[in-house]
């Protein structure tokens, strides 16, 4: 169990935006489904907002971050962890332009079905119309769910398709929730989901139904 993880970056932010003693409280919530008292949660922002100042200071600009942390197989938990690198690198798929490519880099058009595929990362627009026994899905920061406002906000600062830049900031969340619904239906027998925002995800495991079936 573990109450928030995420990017130092991203640990970072929150802070500065004086976030992080939400986060951790709905997390506390999800689990335990009743609130931290008030002391623990002024208790969080102060000692974490010193935190973020330690990270900054150590320039530890791309590890990772997790907070209140159990120890498997036991009942101690770690108030803070930072992690090392992560060394999972994958790039893109080629852009339809592309001329000179590697032999083991397929094109734009051939990326979903060519076996080499697996190597990049598909945009949106090359997995659309296209089904596969399993998918992962990173599912970023552009879209996230705020529990406090009980609503999803679109983050035009963590877009990178210049596509989704052209849209007018009204119909954002409606255009980058069809492009993750997608993405999360083109498995056809299983879907991984890795989510960047803590709070997104924890909305969408207290949206999933669990069936103790077994088939």
């Amino acid at each position: 169990m573990k109450l928030y993880s995420g990017s130092s970056k991203q640990f970072i932010d929150d802070t500065v935006r004086n976030q992080i003693a939400q986060k951790l409280s709905d997390a506390f919530f999800y689990y335990y489904r009743y609130h931290p008292s008030p002391g623990e949660k002024r208790s969080w922002q102060n000692s974490l907002s010193r935190m973020s100042d330690l990270i900054q200071y150590a320039e530890l600009n791309d590890h990772g971050v997790m907070l209140e942390f159990q120890l498997p197989q036991s009942s101690k938990r770690l108030d803070f962890l930072i992690c090392g690198r992560d060394e999972f690198r994958r790039p893109w798929n080629a852009k339809p332009e592309a001329k000179r490519l590697s032999k083991d880099i397929p094109k734009a058009p051939l990326w979903a079905y060519n076996p080499n595929g697996i190597n990049q990362i598909g945009c949106i627009y090359k997995a659309q119309g296209f089904e596969f026994d399993y998918v992962e899905v990173i599912f970023g920061n552009d879209l996230v769910y705020d529990f406090e406002k009980q609503e999803w906000i679109a983050k035009p600062e963590n877009f990178a398709d210049s596509e989704v830049k052209k849209k007018s900031r009204d119909k954002l969340v409606d255009y980058l929730k069809n492009i993750y619904r997608v993405l999360l239906t083109r498995g056809l027998k299983g879907c991984y989901v890795y989510f960047m925002d803590k709070q997104t995800e924890n909305f969408v495991k207290s949206r999933i139904e669990f069936s103790n079936t077994k088939s």
